[in-house]
């Protein structure tokens, strides 16, 4: 990746897609999940100046700058309100994330490579859950290989909880990544579609991360 491409889409008048950053986060060994908290930031942050994120990029954080703070804060003036199916849907819509619902009324978005479900579970469906699964599978005998690359993803990422169900009969190995919040006091439409955004954003990069570690195999 050259210096002009890094260069142009961190200091380009127009927020680039995370897709984009991604791959230049990576590039540049940086904190995937606190760059895209920044840019989810910088993205629903107004601002009459020209976007300028290389100033908010310096790979781990140093001392004392391990948070973002947007500069003005954000002031959050909705007011929360219950997180039902109906609301769910409306923020897939505004994402533009085109979805199904499954007879039991969950969402279901389909990617080429992985699936995410969204639903309210527990006591009063009190619980969103975002909950991710690659459409390939694991060898069986790639069952440590498989453990030790779910358990760095674990152990040096933020967001999306990763795990290895059990062997299907023909011998696989399922994969799945999930993130989970309490709602039952109810939730702004701004934080609950950062927290899907950012779900959605995630479960791509893990699954891509997965067939980069060479755990899973094209179908």
């Amino acid at each position: 990746m050259s210096h002009t491409t890094v260069y142009t889409a961190l200091r380009g008048p127009r927020l680039p897609r995370w897709q984009t950053l991604d791959l230049i986060v990576e590039h540049l060994k940086g904190d995937r999940d606190e760059f895209l908290r920044r840019w989810i930031a910088a993205r629903d942050a107004e601002s009459p100046s020209p976007w300028d994120l290389l100033s908010n990029f310096s790979g781990p954080a140093a001392p004392g700058q391990g948070t973002y703070r947007p500069d003005p804060p954000l002031v959050v003036t909705e007011s929360s309100a219950r997180v039902t199916s109906s609301r769910l849907v409306e923020i897939l819509n505004k994402l533009e994330v085109q979805h199904v619902s499954d007879d039991a009324g969950n969402l279901l978005a389909v990617w080429k490579r992985h699936v995410v479900q969204i639903s309210l579970e527990g006591p009063d469906e009190s619980i969103l859950v975002v909950r991710m699964r690659p459409n390939a599978t694991a060898r069986l005998a790639l069952r440590e290989a498989t453990q030790v690359v779910v358990n760095e993803w674990n152990h040096t990422r933020r967001f999306l909880k990763a795990y290895i169900a059990d062997p299907t009969p023909n011998g696989r190995l399922p994969l799945y990544g999930e993130m989970q919040l309490p709602v039952s006091a109810g939730v702004n439409d701004a934080f609950l579609l950062e927290f899907l955004d950012a779900g959605l954003a995630v479960a791509t990069t893990y699954t891509e991360w997965l067939f980069t570690e060479g755990v899973l195999e094209e179908m």
